[in-house]
């Protein structure tokens, strides 16, 4: 028999006990706060089980040994023999921590070498159960004996009421059986995955001794599967000699009146049935542990397949340009290209979801350290996280940790008062702490709020005097805002005595460099009295962007279209000169304007240039900062492949990287985070509110034909826009149902608006062409005579159709738009889709 080898397994059972960790964390909190929730007791006793039963398979004795005594007490709290203390809170906390010592001394080799044996005499100072002091032999015989407490009843009656069976499943292995502490083990994680254990025979120290287990183990299930499943299940492990399963009536199991309804009903709580119902849905998701180095190796190959579909974009625009257009070859190639197109920028999207993972995990960290420094502090917190579920690039979780605790840590020290000092000021004695995450447009927004004192601006500057951050005049000419700044100054601190947790500022130097090295933006909001807000803004990942493609002179470089605000055509009579620096005057709103050609050394303005009447300006920004960069020529955007520049270039200004274009040419990727930091402005409200109108509700139609009119429906409905495939038909279908197409491995049905609309029918032209729409779980294809091009229309352009207009169609059209001489034809996309079904 080949020898087990654990160092194949170690990476996932340090990921599991990472995992059980991060739940005993969280469930330890709550049980402080609900000593009493049934719930939270058994999510805690089995996440103590697994850890034991995990490290008793990879042979780590030290680790199985405390999580075992550990599971004792858990195991009393679990039948109400030990009551939940603040005292026993701590102690088991602490336990927590030592296992998180036992797994980096695993990773170190060091295990043996740790002492747990004073961690051991705390937990046993709780016990009451006179088990513990059982010789192995009385535990054998009494752990034998099939009886179940009411505890256990109460749980099985509760299940019942929830429409689960009960079943008591007996199993004996082979006499001759290797291991069979670690087959049981395999047997019970198997049965619990298809169902609750509610009670095991022999007890589960029992089980897990070589030298005491016989081989014959009892589990009593809850569960909603057959007795069939279970055996097929079971049968499927090896080395069982024999399985019975017998189900369990209410009547087999009580048959005395001992079980008090009332005191079930307390127990069995609607929120309970809630979350017992939500982890059977969280049960059937699967997930698959991958190599981060695979994951990068699969997304670099996705980047240089985005580059290719890029090159091959680029060749199909040079046919066009070389009259092949009426070819009927280039129009199969140009179906090609958007096709390949399509499912590249489907497979970069599924690529770029692999590197995504909920913020839980790193949220799931804070609750136990933002309750160990407010104990510390001598203060009452309460903590409260939103957005949980909100996604991030795995890549910059672990950069953002220390940040967030960072500030998590001040916000409890410095911002929150005193419980005494909030009673006088009329607040609550506990001060309430808000992490949240949240996505806006393709950034993360993380953001930690306070109700606490406020920064004191004054405050803020009389400390950088002192610490000779700032002069005395530089002090009085800051507003509040720039001074509350001051605080990300390197050495400042407003605390009066060095602690393990200091004031407000300390570090915060840091958290500054730190999250502007990703690419990001911190910004302050505060209230003298009332609390503070520090906000987050990251890019949601760093790998593959959408840019903008502009020159600056002859070279081409890349803007990332996340920071580009909109782009105008500026006259040159609205450039103006003050105090040495070129603004624009747009829409009312004075903007500082950057010639990057010059402050690239790209050259200067020709003579030709200088004729020009209007120029380029890419509007670009960062948080509330605003810049406008003036470009010689637009080229249109593209996804690029950021690529790093190397050791050798280093980090020339205002440059973050290159990227490879179409014509094998390299690019080079504008770092407008640096841009707007030298060149920025904050942008004034603006008064005007028909500008902010005009800025804000313009939306982008896709517009196609059908007969002599034009059609437009919003871009976000279209999913897909293609060549007219071949199309099933089906029988005794409607008459503008043309049939069934394929869409990548989907059969869609396929409507002819002409018919729908009461147009005579015309064959199929070379221009057709059939417009996805997404349609809830069933998407629907529309053939269209031609689609035209995706135009931007503000709403307040639309008009309503009178009624005597359209009288056939009045339901389906929403609006009537003039563009540039055109009428567009505005389709109510709900309507459409009621009448398409």
């Amino acid at each position: 028999m080949a020898e087990f080898d654990v160092s194949n397994y170690l990476g996932v059972f340090l990921d599991e006990v990472d995992e059980q960790l991060q739940i005993l964390d969280a469930e330890i909190l709550r049980l402080e706060k609900e000593p009493n929730n049934i719930k939270t007791i058994e999510n805690i006793f089995r996440a103590a089980h697994t850890l034991k039963g995990s490290s008793a398979s990879m042979g780590f004795e030290k680790m199985k040994e405390f999580t075992h005594h550990l599971e004792n007490v858990f195991d009393q709290i679990r039948h109400r023999k030990i009551q939940v203390t603040p005292t026993l809170i701590n102690v088991i906390l602490d336990c927590i921590d030592l296992i998180r010592l036992m797994k980096e001394s695993i990773i170190e080799g060091t295990l043996d070498e740790m002492d747990i044996q004073p961690f051991i005499e705390h937990l046993e100072a709780f016990h009451v159960d006179s088990n513990i002091h059982k010789t192995k032999a009385e535990l054998v015989q009494q752990s034998m004996e099939y009886v179940l407490d009411d505890y256990q009843k109460n749980v099985l009656l509760n299940g019942f009421t929830l429409g689960h069976l009960a079943y008591e499943i007996e199993i004996h292995l082979l006499k001759d059986s290797l291991m069979k502490s670690v087959r049981a083990f395999l047997i019970q994680n198997t049965i619990s995955e298809m169902g609750e254990i509610i009670a095991s025979f022999p007890s589960v120290e029992v089980m897990e001794s070589e030298e005491e287990f016989h081989g014959k183990m009892v589990f009593i299930v809850l569960t909603k599967r057959t007795r069939e499943e279970l055996l097929e299940c079971i049968n499927h492990l090896s080395e069982i000699e024999q399985v019975t399963i017998k189900e369990i009536s209410k009547s087999t199991l009580f048959n005395e009146t001992s079980i008090q309804k009332e005191s079930l009903e307390v127990e069995t709580t609607e929120a309970n049935q809630n979350e017992n119902a939500n982890q059977q849905k969280r049960k059937i998701a699967t997930t698959v542990r991958v190599d981060v180095d695979r994951l990068e190796y699969l997304m670099n190959l996705v980047g240089e397949l985005v580059i290719d579909q890029t090159r091959l974009v680029d060749v199909c625009g040079r046919f066009l340009q070389m009259g092949m257009s009426t070819e009927h070859e280039f129009e199969i190639l140009d179906d090609v290209t958007n096709h390949l197109s399509r499912v590249i920028s489907e497979l970069q999207e599924g690529m770029m979801k692999t590197r995504m993972l909920p913020i839980e995990q790193l949220f799931n960290r804070f609750p136990r350290m933002v309750r160990d420094t407010a104990r510390q502090a001598g203060k009452e917190i309460d903590f409260v996280m939103e957005g949980k579920e909100t996604e991030l690039d795995r890549t910059l979780i672990e950069e953002i940790s220390d940040p967030i605790i960072h500030l998590l840590r001040n916000a409890i020290d410095h911002g929150i008062e005193s419980p005494e000092e909030r009673k006088k000021l009329g607040k609550p004695a506990s001060g309430r702490v808000v992490l949240r995450a949240f996505h806006e447009e393709n950034h993360i927004v993380i953001s930690i709020t306070d109700d606490g004192r406020g920064i004191d601006p004054e405050k803020i500057k009389k400390a950088s005097i002192e610490k000779g951050i700032i002069s005395e005049d530089d002090a009085r000419k800051l507003n509040d805002e720039d001074a509350m700044f001051l605080i990300f100054k390197s050495g400042f601190s407003t605390a009066k005595k060095v602690t393990d947790i200091s004031g407000r500022g300390v570090g915060m130097d840091i958290v500054k460099t730190h999250i502007e090295k990703l690419n990001g933006v911190i910004d302050i909001q505060s209230i003298i009295g009332e609390g503070t807000t520090f906000t987050i803004k990251l890019p949601l990942t760093l790998a593959i962007i959408r840019s903008l493609l502009v020159k600056f002179g002859t070279k081409t470089f890349a803007v990332p279209l996340v920071n580009v605000l909109e782009i105008i055509r500026l006259n040159k009579s609205d450039i103006q000169i003050v105090n040495g620096q070129e603004v624009g005057v747009i829409r009312g709103r004075v903007l500082p304007l950057v010639r990057m050609k010059e402050r690239l050394g790209l050259g200067e303005e020709n003579e030709n240039e200088k004729d020009k009447k209007r120029e380029f300006v890419v509007v670009v920004g960062i948080a509330e900062k605003r810049v406008g960069i003036i470009a010689d020529k637009m080229i249109g955007n593209q996804e690029i492949v950021i690529k790093s520049l190397g050791s050798y270039i280093g980090s020339p200004p205002f440059i973050s990287g290159a990227t490879i274009m179409g014509d094998g040419s390299i690019a080079l990727i504008l770092d407008v985070s640096s841009v707007v930091r030298d060149n920025g402005t904050l942008i004034q409200e603006q008064k005007d509110e028909l500008s902010k109108t005009e800025l804000n509700d313009e939306k982008q139609f896709v517009t196609f034909k059908l007969d002599s009119e034009e059609y437009g429906i919003e871009i976000q409905k279209v999913k897909d826009i293609i060549l007219p495939p071949p199309i099933t038909k089906v029988v005794e279908a409607p008459d503008d149902v043309l049939g069934l197409m394929d869409l990548r491995g989907k059969m869609l049905p396929v409507i002819d608006l002409r018919k729908r609309f009461n147009l005579p029918d015309v064959q199929k032209g070379k221009k057709s062409r059939v417009i996805v729409l997404e349609a809830g779980e069933e998407d629907i294809g529309i053939l269209v005579d031609e689609v035209t091009q995706v135009l931007k229309i503000s709403e307040t352009s639309i008009e309503h159709p009178q009624k005597k207009q359209y009288s056939n169609l009045s339901s389906l059209i929403k609006g009537i738009s003039k563009v540039k001489e055109r009428i567009v034809l505005i389709l109510a996309f709900e309507e459409l889709l009621k009448s398409l079904k």
